[in-house]
C-alpha cells in the first residue's frame, strides 16, 4: 500500500515554518 504525500500540504507546512522563522528573525533584527 503506497502512501502519497500531497505537495500542497508539504508546501503549506514549509511555507508556514519559513514564514514563522523569517518573522522571528525580522522581529529580533528590528528590535
Amino acid at each position: 500500500m503506497k502512501r502519497r504525500i500531497k505537495p500542497a500540504v508539504v508546501y503549506t507546512v514549509i511555507f508556514a515554518a519559513a514564514g514563522f522563522l523569517i518573522g522571528f528573525v525580522v522581529e529580533g533584527a528590528v528590535d
